[in-house]
């Protein structure tokens, strides 16, 4: 599956939304869970957020959505 990256923006190059962008915020300190932004482009203006409650929950969102992402450097 490859390494999750928290707070990096990434292209999403297989699976689910393959062409789309995505970035994993870490929201534990308000809700607890992580935040999963995707987006058609870079700058995040439009797109899609989904939530999950742990850690374990992301790895099985990632699992099931078939991602395979480029992760950029961190900006």
């Amino acid at each position: 599956m490859g390494m999750i990256k928290i707070s990096v923006k990434g292209k999403i190059l297989k699976g689910d939304d393959a062409g789309k962008f995505v970035e994993i915020l870490d929201d534990t300190g308000e809700s607890g869970g992580f935040l999963i932004i995707t987006s058609p482009d870079t700058k995040f203006e439009q797109g899609h957020d989904d939530w999950v409650e742990d850690m374990n929950a992301l790895e099985k969102y990632f699992i099931e959505s078939k991602w395979e992402i480029e992760w950029f450097y961190r900006s």
